[in-house]
């Protein structure tokens, strides 16, 4: 995607210095659709039988990291963007999110963005994330990213995202959502830098465990 970090090395980083990818796990994905009218359709997928709901939970943190990540913070235009997508995050958990809200009106996008039921089929970019559990523990998300999506269309996939795993969620995970992603801005609003390699997977990371904690959410021990 034109004007992006190049995110491709720091993944080839992570095989090289684990070596870990064929003992990965899958947990959960998510391919995103969108088409040049901004018209999305997010499909999710469940890959192991012990797959609990609250790991939709934290497909969105990683994802939601992973795209401030990509933004250039040497780029103006970027930073803007990104300062947008944690603007608009904020105003969706501003109150409780359950199953029955609407998140793109929630975040005033709703009139810029639509989701849609059937993938669309002309001129459409598509987004492929997938949830890792690591045999030596640990998590890790491979996104593959499009050239052609916009900032906007990654941007608008956020809470794309948020919007399709909703109905997803039991009471607890609701309440580890809700406690993570907010938990996730005050960090961004601390100063921590989303374009910090590290911080891609600490800052959702302690969120989320700090929401589990809280929550009583228990880990996913899987095999392989």
């Amino acid at each position: 995607m034109q004007g992006l970090k190049e995110s491709k090395w720091g993944w080839l980083w992570l095989k090289r210095i684990l070596g870990l990818e064929p003992n990965w796990v899958r947990l959960v994905s998510a391919r995103i659709s969108a088409d040049e009218d901004y018209m999305f359709f997010v499909s999710l997928t469940r890959h192991h039988s012990q797959v609990q709901p609250f790991e939709y939970v934290r497909l969105l943190l990683y994802y939601y990291a992973r795209v401030l990540f990509l933004f250039d913070p040497a780029n103006e235009q970027m930073v803007q963007s990104a300062q947008g997508l944690i603007q608009m995050m904020r105003a969706i958990f501003r109150r409780r999110v359950d199953a029955d809200c609407d998140v793109l009106q929630r975040a005033g996008i709703d009139r810029a963005m639509t989701l849609v039921a059937s993938e669309p089929q002309k001129n459409r970019r598509e987004i492929f994330t997938t949830l890792y559990y690591l045999s030596k523990g640990g998590l890790y998300l491979k996104a593959g990213i499009p050239k052609d999506a916009s900032i906007q269309h990654m941007v608008y996939s956020v809470p794309a995202m948020l919007q399709s795993i909703l109905p997803h969620l039991d009471g607890r995970s609701l309440n580890v959502l809700n406690y993570a992603v907010p938990k996730m801005q005050n960090a961004y609003h601390a100063g921590k830098s989303f374009s910090e390699l590290r911080n891609m997977s600490e800052i959702p990371t302690e969120a989320f465990n700090s929401a589990a904690k809280l929550f009583g959410q228990p880990p996913s021990h899987l095999g392989s």
